[in-house]
């Protein structure tokens, strides 16, 4: 995110999704074992190639992302430098960075906390459990209604990020797309992005979705780290469309008006450009 708002990076950028050697070793692998060469960073987004997010993040910088995480997306659980019995770990490496393999791992709350700057024109939001608690007199104990908000990046990168991610639900190659297809039975004219994620061994699921008015995350697995390879489906996915058909499906009833596409601001050009190298195109 740091070096989209200077150019350096964008939705056509190409990308080789092609692995490097580790220690002798093919790495990083993608889900499906396939590669498939150069290809613009939106559609390696949507496949979730873990070839493309190494070697974005190393465009980005190590630091540079762990700094962004932590000072503008407001994430308290990373590790800078940490002794583990003698064996010091850091999260400011390209694994930790680029693809989720932190040291004490992520909560909930901040990952759906760093979303906010999507759909709220590039400032996060701040997490909180409850807008406001009055006691039995109505005498206001916690009053949380003032958001506090950092911005992260510009409105124009936030749109351009709403319409990247609007593909992994509406492409049929998208990673999101068969449960929404399937299972969602909201307004169809509300638009919907998201991201779905996995790990090793497949003992978690994710899916951070967002719509114009809403953003939420779910987590799926087990206290035991139990694997769940069986599951043919996310169900984080699953439950994140069961919630919003009943949240759309409830203000609908009740004539309760809702925004239904991502505000598009000013200096947003759509251009044509070539898959091979990312830049505009040209006669040829």
């Amino acid at each position: 995110a740091p070096a989209l708002d200077d150019g350096t990076l964008n939705g056509a950028s190409v990308i080789d999704d092609y692995p490097m050697l580790l220690n002798g070793d093919v790495w990083p692998r993608n889900d499906n074992w396939r590669y498939q060469g150069l290809m613009p960073l939106h559609l390696a987004l949507r496949q979730s190639l873990n070839t493309c997010a190494v070697r974005v993040n190393m465009m980005l910088g190590t630091w540079e992302s762990y700094d962004f995480m932590t000072s503008k997306l407001g994430f308290t659980t990373l590790v800078e430098s940490k002794s583990y019995g003698g064996t010091v770990k850091t999260d400011i490496a390209v694994s930790p960075m680029a693809l989720g393999s932190f040291t004490e791992g992520v909560t909930v709350r901040e990952v759906t906390q760093g979303y906010t700057m999507f759909i709220n024109d590039g400032a996060v939001a701040k997490g909180k459990t409850f807008s406001m608690v009055r006691d039995s007199n109505g005498a206001i104990l916690i009053d949380n209604r003032e958001s506090e908000e950092t911005q992260a990046i510009s409105e124009q990168n936030a749109f351009i990020m709403t319409q990247i991610l609007k593909s992994v639900i509406s492409s049929p190659t998208g990673t999101g797309y068969s449960a929404f297809s399937t299972y969602r039975t909201f307004d169809k004219d509300v638009e919907v992005g998201g991201k779905t994620g996995s790990t090793n061994d497949d003992r978690d699921r994710y899916f951070v979705g967002l719509t114009p008015d809403y953003v939420a995350a779910v987590w799926f697995g087990y206290d035991s780290n139990k694997s769940l390879s069986k599951m043919s489906y996310n169900p984080a996915t699953r439950l994140w469309i069961e919630v919003m058909n009943r949240v759309y499906g409830k203000m609908k009833t009740n004539g309760k008006s809702y925004q239904r596409t991502f505000v598009q601001p000013y200096d947003i050009v759509k251009v044509e450009y070539c898959t091979l190298s990312g830049a505009l195109a040209t006669d040829a």
